[in-house]
């Protein structure tokens, strides 16, 4: 694992053909899963980070589970796995490894966070309203 924390690791965009083909491609239906997405979000990401602080292993396992599936399904396979990661070797002897990963996913978070607001805003044109 590269120690190195880099903004650019992340040059992921959305992709919402997952979201698309479950809704059936219903926007109105892909745009009440896109808003739950941001709301719980932000709340995991704090809640991911307080628990590294605190060094609740268990607790950011299982919050990193649950936010996995979350990214997956917005089409950020790279948070996604990076989450996975930290499902699977979040630990005392791995913190600095930890910090590093969740700083590459708030990075990351920022520009999906714009990416679906963007296509709730209507001003995503690689989308096609329905």
């Amino acid at each position: 694992m590269n120690n190195t924390h880099t903004t650019t690791k992340y040059q992921q965009e959305t992709d919402l053909k997952f979201l698309e083909i479950a809704s059936a491609g219903d926007t109105i239906l892909m745009k009440k899963i896109i808003r739950m997405f941001l709301e719980k979000t932000e709340i995991r990401m704090r809640e991911i980070a307080r628990y590294i602080d605190l060094n609740k292993w268990e607790k950011v396992r299982d919050l990193a589970h649950t936010a996995k599936s979350s990214y997956s399904s917005v089409g950020a396979k790279n948070v996604s796995s990076a989450l996975e990661k930290m499902e699977y070797n979040a630990g005392p002897h791995t913190k600095h490894q930890m910090q590093v990963i969740f700083s590459d996913i708030l990075d990351a978070n920022k520009i999906i966070q714009e990416e679906l607001q963007s296509f709730l805003n209507g001003t995503n044109h690689e989308w096609k309203q329905h």
